[in-house]
This record gives C-alpha cells, structure tokens and sequence, in this order.
C-alpha cells in the first residue's frame, strides 16, 4: 500500500483558493459582479500567507502574483473580453501561488471557450449574438481541478 504524504502548504493553498473562487462564483451569478472587496481580502489574505512561508522572497513572489494578471489580462479587459472582477479574482490567486495562476488560467479559458462554443451552436450560430458568461464558474472549476492535481 502506498501512502501519499501531502505537504500542509497545499492543503492551505487549496482550501484558500476553493473558497475565494467559490464567493465569486455566488457573488458573480447574483450580481454579475465580483467585489472588490472578496478581491482585495483575497489579495490580503495571499499576501499574508506568502510572507509568512517564504519570508522576504514571499513578498516579491506575491506583488508578482497580483501584477502579472492585472498587465497580461489589461488588453482582453479593454476589448471587452474579460471582466475586471475576473481580472481581479485572478490577480487575489495569484498573490497566493504566483506564476502556478497561469495553469488555472489556461484550464478556465479552455473550459470557458468549451462552455461558449457550446452556446454558441445552440443559439443558432457561432458569430450570431454575444452572450456573456460568468467566467467565474469556469474558474471556479479550473481551481478545484489544479487543487486535486496539485495534492496528488
């Protein structure tokens, strides 16, 4: 039988993840919004936890976490791709797990491009009519997937 030892760090960076993505998601499908203030509690949070297990480095990895999504993501907001709150929700996770936000992205933006082709050919028509989506869920999904890849 072989036993699986997982690190305590991961457990944190999960639970903390699962619930911040999980608000978002309640807050986004009743108000299509994310608040600022689950974002900046997140980023708070995120801060806080890397400080605290990586000492100095932890605040230069987690400044990084909350600015690389913010620059990369600013483009698809002004075209009106993505949301802020989006944005924002990534740039909460990323103060926590740094440069890893980038898999969670990856996956959320496949599921979200799956969930809107889909859509789409139901209403009748690729191109016919824009319909937003709560990019929330997708996140959401993306995160508990990276969570249980990550604690094995």
């Amino acid at each position: 039988m072989i036993k699986m030892r997982i690190r305590s760090d991961k457990k944190i960076e999960f639970a903390f993840l699962t619930v911040l993505s999980g608000m978002a998601v309640i807050y986004d499908i009743k108000t299509f919004c994310i608040p600022n203030r689950l974002t900046c509690w997140g980023c708070i949070c995120g801060m806080t936890y890397s400080v605290v297990s990586n000492g100095i480095k932890g605040i230069f990895d987690s400044l990084c976490g909350i600015v690389c999504p913010i620059i990369i993501f600013l483009l698809l907001y002004v075209v009106n791709v993505i949301g802020a709150g989006d944005i924002k929700l990534f740039a909460a996770m990323g103060s926590f797990i740094w440069y890893k936000v980038f898999f969670i992205v990856a996956a959320s933006f496949v599921l979200a491009a799956a969930y809107g082709l889909v859509l789409g050919l139901r209403k009748g028509g690729l191109f016919v009519n824009r319909t937003k989506i709560h990019m929330s869920v997708p996140i959401f999904i993306a995160t508990v997937g990276y969570g249980i890849y990550s604690l094995c």
